[in-house]
C-alpha cells in the first residue's frame, strides 16, 4: 500500500521544526547552567534516538526521532559550537569554526558520492554515522566545561582547574595563579551580571 506523500515530506520538515522549539531554551539554560551539561545531556540523547532510528520501520517512530534530533541540534551547533569556540584562544576560534562547518560539508558531499559510486545501501552509510556519534560521546565526558562559562558564573576555582587541565592536554606550563590579579574577573562578573558571549 502506497503512503501518502506528505508522510515523507514531512520528515525532512520535522529536523527543522523541532530545532524551533529548543532554539529559545537551551542557549538560556546553557548561559545559566554551562555548556557541558547541556552539551553532554544532548549527546547522550542524540545516540540514544540514533540507535532507535537504525532499526525501526514505523513511520510514526521515525517521525519522533527526527523531531526529537531537530531539537536537540540547538545542543548540538548552536551551544556546541560556542562551547567548541570557548576553549580556544580567539586568535584560533575563526579557524576553529570553519572546520567545523567543513566537516558538515564534506559529509553531504560523501554522501552524494557514497550513493552514486559506492552503494545504494543506506545502512552502512548511517552506520558510519552512529559509529563516530557513539566516540563522540564519550570523548564528550573528558572535554571540561568552558573556563570562560565558569569564570562568567562566578565559579573562579572550576575556572581555574579547567584552564589547569587544558594546559596540561596541551603541554603548556600552567598559570602560577598567585601572579593573575583575578579582580578583573570579578569586575567583569558584577558588570555582567553573569552574562558572557563567546566574542567579547
Amino acid at each position: 500500500m502506497c503512503e501518502p506523500d506528505w508522510k515523507g515530506a514531512s520528515l525532512g520538515s520535522a529536523s527543522y521544526f523541532g530545532s524551533l522549539l529548543t532554539l529559545p531554551i537551551l542557549p538560556y539554560l546553557a548561559d545559566k547552567f554551562g555548556r557541558k551539561k547541556i552539551f553532554v545531556g544532548g549527546r547522550i540523547c542524540e545516540t540514544i534516538l540514533y540507535s532507535v532510528l537504525m532499526y525501526t520501520t514505523s513511520w510514526y517512530i521515525m517521525f519522533g526521532v527526527i523531531l526529537g534530533s531537530g531539537m536537540l541540534a540547538t545542543s548540538r551547533y548552536t551551544i556546541g559550537i560556542t562551547y567548541l569556540a570557548e576553549l580556544f584562544p580567539k586568535k584560533h576560534q575563526t579557524s576553529v569554526i570553519s572546520l567545523v562547518f567543513a566537516e558538515a560539508a564534506f559529509t553531504y558531499t560523501f554522501c552524494t558520492v557514497f550513493f552514486w559510486k559506492l552503494s545504494k545501501d543506506w545502512f552502512s552509510f548511517v552506520a558510519i554515522g552512529y559509529a563516530l556519534c557513539i566516540v563522540t560521546l564519550c570523548l564528550s565526558f573528558l572535554v571540561p566545561e568552558s573556563p570562560r562559562a565558569l569564570f562568567s558564573l562566578g565559579k573562579i576555582e572550576q575556572g581555574k582547574k579547567a584552564l589547569d587541565f587544558i594546559a596540561k592536554v596541551n603541554r603548556k606550563q600552567a598559570f602560577d595563579w598567585n601572579k593573575i590579579d583575578l579582580s578583573v574577573v570579578h569586575r567583569y562578573l558584577a558588570n555582567a551580571q553573569g552574562k558572557f558571549e563567546v566574542y567579547q
